[in-house]
């Protein structure tokens, strides 16, 4: 790559706030016209695969107490589901690891204080999107996040005890629909692979954005272990990972079905 080219790539990924590419997104394109950046339809079907476990980790680890043997799996699916950005959320892995060998109690009294018994950390709340918003007085009712689960072809969650908009729940819907969305790809449906994608960037707009951040600030002031301190920053980094990658592939692209993505860097 020329300084020019070089010079334009840096100016469009601080421009539009990434710090690092897709995993597999390569750089195509004559060295006098404007860089062009392609993906196979396979390497958006294996991005989109190494999403799911990703959301499904995190969101285990909110609806139930934690299985310390299976954290070396979440860092697998971290490492391979994040590409460049893993680095990014190093540390909330390592503080995870940390407490590897605090006892299985010590970790479920903490689940109980923190996520079950929430009148044991009245500062920290029910960790669900109703009750969080109306401390920053962002109304919003947990209607519309069941009426982003029905238009997406997903019903309820089984629990009666567990809201529509508890974290855990949210952040398994965000798997569910990275599962469809590969399932879009591997059909060669770009189109319908990419309506999915915008549904992701939606929900997490429109929700998971809205408040999971704040509430894992608060979370990371609540917890008496290093390792749900570990889990919110884990939680808050990979959802503005995410968020980053959608931006960059949705903002500039053209695909359809069979297709390579591509997305073309302007001239500056």
């Amino acid at each position: 790559m020329d300084r020019a080219r070089a010079a334009r790539r840096v100016a469009f990924l601080d421009a539009h706030q990434i710090t690092a590419l897709p995993a597999g997104l390569t750089m195509t394109g004559r060295f006098e016209g404007p860089p062009k950046y392609t993906m196979n339809v396979q390497a958006l079907q294996s991005i989109a695969a190494r999403r799911i476990p990703v959301y499904w980790f995190l969101s285990d680890l909110y609806l139930m107490p934690p299985c310390i043997e299976r954290l070396p799996q979440l860092r697998a699916a971290v490492e391979e589901g994040c590409g460049e950005h893993a680095m990014t959320l190093e540390h909330g892995l390592s503080l995870l690891e940390q407490d590897a060998a605090v006892d299985d109690r010590a970790l479920n009294d903490e689940f109980n204080r923190l996520f079950v018994k929430s009148t044991d950390a009245p500062d920290l709340g029910s960790p669900s999107e109703s009750s969080q918003r109306r401390r920053t007085s962002q109304r919003q009712n947990a209607e519309t996040v069941t009426t982003a689960y029905q238009e997406a072809g997903f019903g309820l969650p089984l629990s009666s005890v567990t809201p529509a908009d508890h974290i855990g729940v949210e952040l398994k819907f965000m798997a569910l629909l990275s599962c469809r969305e590969m399932q879009g790809w591997r059909d060669d449906n770009g189109a319908l692979a990419a309506s999915w994608l915008q549904r992701e960037r939606r929900f997490l707009d429109e929700h998971l954005l809205q408040w999971v951040p704040d509430y894992c600030a608060l979370l990371m002031r609540a917890s008496r272990l290093k390792f749900y301190r570990g889990l919110a920053e884990l939680t808050t980094g990979m959802l503005l990972c995410e968020r980053q990658h959608m931006a960059f592939l949705l903002s500039r692209s053209s695909v359809g079905a069979g297709e390579a993505f591509s997305c073309t860097l302007p001239q500056h």
